[in-house]
């Protein structure tokens, strides 16, 4: 609240469904557990991320690589357990948009492209070295939350594809170059000022791609 204001806080909070809720929906995404039921995976829950639970059950599996989607800060001796380490897919371009939310802080900068970033977990967020990547065109739709919403399932959809061919076809991890040059940006959620120009930028950058 101290940084982006009262009102930034509360429009945090109303555009959450936009990222998460509204996407599953929109891609009719069944619950993990009845996936893992449907191709025979395990499903287990622990009561804390970074905690021996969580080390136990994953040293019990032996396991090449793990996959983190959708958590925060992974503790080293968490994500060093698998032999290749941990991978997180980060829904949006890096090292550019890191901590960023998909599409709305491209919105800001007048970009017409969001994507994703596949990367090795390291003790800095987002700052991992990158194993595949992809921008993909923002989808304008009828409202900004709706633009919002069919850009991220695009997203998560190629990014399940991305994640699929690296792991069907790569035995050991390669990293792709990224130019030294390219802008590192931290973002977080906007404030009312911020979003008033995500809105403003998002209604020319519609009427530009012939909604």
């Amino acid at each position: 609240m101290l940084q982006i204001g009262v009102l930034g806080t509360l429009n945090g909070i109303r555009m959450r469904p936009w990222f998460n809720a509204h996407v599953e929906e929109y891609l009719n995404i069944p619950e993990l557990k009845a996936i893992c039921e449907a191709v025979g995976c395990d499903h287990i829950t622990v009561d804390q991320l970074n905690s021996d639970e969580t080390r136990r059950v994953l040293l019990d599996r032996s396991l090449d690589i793990a996959i983190s989607l959708g958590n925060g800060f992974i503790a080293p001796s968490v994500f060093s357990i698998p032999r290749l380490g941990m991978l997180n897919i980060h829904h949006e371009v890096l090292p550019e948009y890191q901590n960023a939310q998909s599409v709305i802080w491209q919105l800001y900068h007048r970009s017409n492209q969001t994507g994703f970033s596949i990367h090795q977990i390291t003790r800095n967020i987002d700052q991992g070295q990158i194993v595949d990547q992809q921008t993909i065109p923002i989808s304008f739709q009828a409202s900004l939350s709706q633009t919002i919403t069919s850009s991220i399932g695009n997203v998560w959809e190629e990014s399940a594809k991305g994640l699929h061919q690296l792991l069907e076809h790569g035995q050991e991890l390669k990293t792709l170059p990224i130019d030294a040059n390219r802008k590192t940006g931290h973002f977080t959620t906007p404030s009312g000022l911020q979003f008033y120009r995500i809105w403003r930028r998002w209604r020319r950058l519609r009427s530009m791609n012939h909604w």
